[in-house]
């Protein structure tokens, strides 16, 4: 009997990491980067700092607002149809998946999570968008953008990104009662990013997410003169040895200089 229950453990955790990897691969196979948690706060257009490649993580450093202008984002209709051929299915998350959203399932007394993507679209901004947009761009952007270099952060621009709405459903163990799944789905709706569609049916709908980006650096990358494209501003003046050559020697196609090794934690950028 144990060794039935152990096969049954092994085939779900297998079937949980299968249909995982199938999102994941989902984004990837459409030239994107995964985001988890996927958020409503990267549209093409917004300036991030990269705190992590493997899925993506970020943080906004200039809106979209601050950068380009809403006329400006272009939706490209084959790579929405494909997007949305690609999501019909149903993909089931695992425990390692929802921890990105400070969810553990036994905790929660989760027995699943799966979700269900629809009105998938690719949203896409030109390079002329961006170069006309770094002209004017506020002197708080280009501070902000100035502190992040400064420490050394992988700063870039979301020049592309996988937006959807979504259905997570729920499946709660048997010692939770009515009372406690709507106690329970209200506080995972907020993890989530959404709200709860139905408390019978354990259902929780997030509204214009976006699941995966390509965050482009380029326009970050200094030239062969140290002035970066677009007049895109650059760290304070260079001060040791490694400082000079990277400003002044990095050859244009080169990695950024942002990809030093940060100073300490971003959330100590800046000083208060």
């Amino acid at each position: 009997m144990r060794s039935i229950s152990q096969a049954l453990l092994l085939s779900t955790l297998a079937l949980t990491a299968s249909c995982t990897t199938s999102l994941a691969k989902t984004i990837k196979e459409m030239g994107h980067q995964e985001l988890r948690p996927p958020t409503t706060l990267t549209p093409p257009g917004t300036i991030v700092v990269i705190r992590d490649a493997s899925p993506l993580e970020v943080a906004v450093v200039c809106t979209q607002d601050d950068v380009v202008k809403s006329r400006d984002i272009l939706r490209s209709r084959t790579e929405s149809v494909k997007l949305a051929e690609k999501t019909k299915t149903s993909f089931r998350l695992g425990a390692e998946y929802l921890v990105a959203f400070g969810i553990d399932l036994r905790e929660s007394h989760l027995d699943s999570v799966s979700l269900s993507m629809n009105d998938a679209e690719v949203l896409e901004i030109s390079d002329a968008a961006i170069a006309a947009g770094a002209l004017e761009l506020s002197p708080s952007c280009r501070k902000a953008i100035e502190v992040r270099r400064d420490h050394h952060r992988t700063v870039g621009l979301i020049k592309s990104a996988l937006r959807a709405n979504v259905v997570y459903t729920l499946a709660f163990d048997d010692t939770v009662d009515v009372t406690g799944k709507a106690a329970l789905l209200s506080g995972l709706a907020i993890k989530l990013g959404g709200s709860v569609e139905s408390t019978r049916s354990s259902t929780i709908r997030g509204e214009g997410l976006y699941w995966g980006v390509v965050t482009d650096t380029d326009f970050f990358t200094p030239g062969q003169t140290g002035i970066s494209t677009y007049d895109f501003p650059l760290p304070r003046e260079p001060m040791t040895p490694t400082e000079v050559v990277s400003r002044y020697l990095l050859r244009a196609g080169a990695a950024p200089i942002t990809r030093v090794e940060p100073l300490g934690a971003d959330a100590l950028d800046y000083p208060l």
